[in-house]
């Protein structure tokens, strides 16, 4: 495309001087025509720089290539000025927080051991956290054409924020960030807060030791020796192997757990799952299972097991409230110890508690010889004013040990009566009952010698009762 430019011209001496001058004024030429057949008197340097000042060219002037076009008398056109051009700004960018490139992060030790556990493959984020920042379009430099007018510099390209789920922009509007607490990536090139953390397959050394505040589902089994702790549930569609586990809410396995003697499940929440099998369990609530074997589990709530298959045998099982199974310990006589009417939580509150009392007792005990002393002195009247200032002080700290205890105690009476109403805490076997099996109700028991079929168990005055 040929270049389009404005052209002014002036006769110098045998010669026309040209001067063309482009669409934005950012370059001028000169051409040098004759204008008759003599061609004598060339112009000089002066005069073509004399005739650019007079057409308002002051910037960016070469006068070397004017000088060059006079010596060797070129004819045709030479660029003999040149402006500065703008320099464009530049574009807004996102800077974001995190890596979202899925790339581990494998973590050494100093022998440069690597610990396949720790592999730091997702971000958490809490709400409100920034996980992008937005660095806006820049304002260029302006440049100048050749007649000394500034040429303004066009302003960087903006960009912006491709919003997901539960994120959103800050009141500067320059952040990006979480509306919740969660998993955050890109998903469809846009920002996005998961509150559920999704793992397609298995967690082992290719994920590592999970810890998230929302909800995990894990489409695979949970391999041995590895920690997972969610703060809201849990949902396993494998099964959990010899694992250390801490579940916020509810834990749903749709294998089982298998644990070990060294690893444990604490579950604040339900648990249902397919079985329980040489695991440690602790829950909060209710436990839904097909069977438990040679495990110790605890619940704070009931134990329903299948009723036409549900075996508990070998282990120690404590239930809060009720126990329902069809069959309770093995035909191979099978030590099993079932515990109920134990609140866990409010034994743990009641152990402190007593604690507690026991110290204040022994500090009042401590306080009583001064605080005696101190009234003697008192009646005789000879006690000065420091002194008494310190002997008040003590006086208000003995009353507050005082009522300190006093409270204790009231809620120390409070949880024996409320623990004192799960005596109608029951066990009930569908089918079968074997030797071996001990029953404890809050501080009573019964130990099964002989095969019982259906059978219910409960607390009858101090003695545990079986009812066929």
């Amino acid at each position: 495309m040929a270049l389009k430019l404005s052209s002014v011209e002036k006769t110098i001496g045998d010669y026309i001087v040209h001067l063309r001058i482009n669409a934005d004024k950012t370059k001028g030429y000169i051409e040098i025509s004759k204008k008759n057949n003599d061609g004598f008197n060339f112009p000089s340097e002066e005069d073509v720089i004399s005739f650019l000042q007079e057409n308002g060219i002051k910037f960016g002037i070469e006068y070397y290539s004017i000088k060059n076009i006079i010596s060797n008398k070129i004819m045709k056109a030479t660029l003999v000025a040149v402006g500065e051009p703008p320099i464009k700004g530049e574009d807004a960018k996102i800077i974001y927080k995190y890596d979202f490139s899925k790339k581990i992060n494998l973590v050494q030790d100093e022998s440069g051991n690597i610990d396949f556990k720790s592999l730091n493959w997702f971000h958490q984020v809490k709400r409100g956290d920034i996980i992008a920042t937005k660095i806006p379009a820049q304002r260029g430099i302006d440049g100048k054409d050749i007649k000394g007018e500034p040429i303004v510099a066009p302003l960087g390209k903006d960009i912006k924020f491709l919003l997901g789920k539960n994120v959103g922009i800050d009141d500067s509007e320059k952040n990006a960030v979480a509306k919740t607490d969660g998993i955050v990536e890109i998903i469809d090139s846009k920002i996005s807060v998961s509150e559920v953390l999704t793992i397609n397959g298995d967690v082992d050394t290719s994920i590592g030791n999970i810890e998230f505040s929302g909800d995990i589902f894990i489409s695979g089994d949970i391999k041995g020796g590895f920690k997972v702790k969610a703060e809201g549930s849990l949902d396993v569609n494998g099964v959990i192997e010899s694992s250390d586990i801490e579940v916020g809410k509810d834990l749903v396995v749709k294998g089982g757990i298998k644990g070990s003697e060294t690893t444990k499940v604490v579950v604040n929440g339900s648990v249902i799952c397919k079985f329980i099998e040489n695991a440690n369990v602790f829950v909060n609530s209710n436990i839904n299972t097909d069977f438990i074997i040679h495990s110790n589990v605890i619940s704070g709530g009931k134990i329903t097991l299948n009723q036409k298959k549900g075996v508990i045998a070998g282990g120690e099982v404590v239930a809060k409230d009720s126990i329902i199974t069809s069959t309770l310990g093995s035909h191979m006589g099978t030590k099993t110890d079932i515990t109920l009417g134990v609140d866990i939580a409010k034994e743990a509150m009641m152990i402190e508690k007593k604690n507690t009392l026991v110290k204040l007792e022994k500090e009042l005990k401590r306080m009583v010889p001064a605080i005696e002393a101190g009234k003697q002195i008192m009646e005789r009247g000879s006690m000065d004013d420091t002194k008494k200032m310190q002997f008040a002080k003590s006086v208000q700290e003995y009353n507050s040990i005082l009522e300190n205890i006093a409270k204790i105690q009231e809620d120390i009476n409070n949880l024996e009566e409320e623990m004192s109403h799960h005596k109608f805490s029951y066990i009930m076997a569908k089918d079968t009952i074997y030797p071996g099996v001990s029953i404890t109700i809050l501080k009573f028991s019964k130990h099964i010698n002989d095969f019982l079929g259906p059978s219910k168990l409960y607390l009858k005055g101090n003695e545990v009762v079986i009812e066929g």
